[in-house]
């Protein structure tokens, strides 16, 4: 993280908490350099899971696909639903 006053990388967490509902983190920062105070928010970044095929190309995880296997070789087994 970088200082938006003067662009040192050097600073310290001065306080954190969680905000926008508990899916952000807030964090007061302090420039080790200048002394500024700044605001930061960060959030876990999403992004949609890929599979790659065997034969080299992507195409975008499909939850329902993966339970459809899933029963499929349990009904192929002595494996019943509770299980």
């Amino acid at each position: 993280m970088r200082c938006p006053e003067c662009d040192a990388a050097e600073n310290h967490v001065v306080d954190t908490r969680g905000s926008r509902g508990g899916r952000a983190v807030r964090r007061r920062r302090e420039c080790a350099v200048c002394g500024a105070r700044f605001t930061t928010y960060e959030h876990v970044e999403k992004r949609p899971l890929r599979v790659i095929k065997r034969d080299g190309r992507g195409e975008d995880f499909d939850r329902a696909k993966l339970l459809l296997s899933i029963t499929l070789a349990c009904t192929k087994r002595s494996v019943s639903q509770e299980d």
